[in-house]
C-alpha cells in the first residue's frame, strides 16, 4: 500500500485532484490549493488529513460536459465555476486525478 503523502509527491502543483473516501468527496482542486506553498502539505489538516491516510486506488478522470448545463437541466460538472479547459462544439472537458483513500 502506499500514503497519501507520497502519491501526492507523484503529481505536479497545477494538477487537479479529487481525495475521495468512501465514496464521499473530501476535498477538490489544483494540488498546489490542497497541499499549500511549495508541497508543505499545510492545507491537508483542513480537509481532516493528515498525508499517512493508505491510498487504495488512484485513477485518472477526463469529465465532458455540455457548457449550457444550467439551461438544459444536465448534472452540474464537478467545478461548474472554472473556465472549462478545452472547448468543443458543445462540449467542454476537464482532466483530473481521483484518489481513493
Amino acid at each position: 500500500m502506499i500514503e497519501l503523502d507520497r502519491v501526492l509527491d507523484l503529481l505536479e502543483n497545477p494538477d487537479r485532484i479529487l481525495i475521495t473516501r468512501c465514496g464521499e468527496k473530501i476535498c477538490y482542486g489544483y494540488k498546489a490549493n490542497i497541499c499549500g506553498a511549495h508541497g508543505t502539505r499545510s492545507h491537508l489538516s483542513d480537509y481532516g488529513l493528515t498525508g499517512n491516510e493508505i491510498v487504495h486506488k488512484i485513477r485518472p478522470h477526463i469529465e465532458y460536459r455540455d457548457p449550457r448545463w444550467v439551461e438544459k437541466g444536465l448534472a452540474a460538472p464537478l467545478m461548474p465555476e472554472e473556465t472549462p479547459d478545452y472547448n468543443f462544439q458543445d462540449l467542454q472537458g476537464t482532466f483530473y486525478f481521483e484518489i481513493k483513500i
